[in-house]
């Protein structure tokens, strides 16, 4: 069971994330907006296996996010998504372990997170 940070101002993309990684086991925590996410990583100490986190929103957005958190937990794996096809260079930018355009593809969601999860337990595994 993993960890996940769902950030999006978007409640019904928040809500099916929740659904869909509560549903494979894992425990999800939710923010509406970047300063949000970063605030419940800073509580939960950096214990957070992955966070996903959408590009623009409010406050703070997804890249931004994804700068501080890589600068201060650098151990979290983070998935950039977005409906625009410029998601990749804006992930590359950020440091982003990986994105997502977003299509309601659920399954694409789904491998990307197992991606992630093996690479953690490869470097538990590993003693890193």
């Amino acid at each position: 069971m993993a960890t996940i940070l769902v950030v999006d101002d978007s409640t019904a993309n928040v809500e099916l994330m929740d659904t869909i990684f509560t549903k494979e086991g894992h425990e999800v925590l939710k923010a509406h907006n970047g300063q949000a996410g970063l605030e419940i990583i800073k509580a939960r100490k950096g214990q957070i296996d992955i966070l996903i986190t959408d590009t623009n929103m409010p406050v703070l957005g997804g890249v931004d996010l994804i700068k501080k958190v890589k600068r201060e937990f650098p151990h979290i794996k983070t998935i950039l998504t977005s409906l625009s096809f410029e998601v990749a260079a804006l992930a590359q930018e950020a440091g982003a372990d990986r994105y997502l355009i977003r299509n309601g593809n659920i399954p694409d969601i789904l491998t990307l997170v197992g991606e992630l999860l093996a690479e953690i337990s490869k470097s538990e595994n590993e003693g890193g």
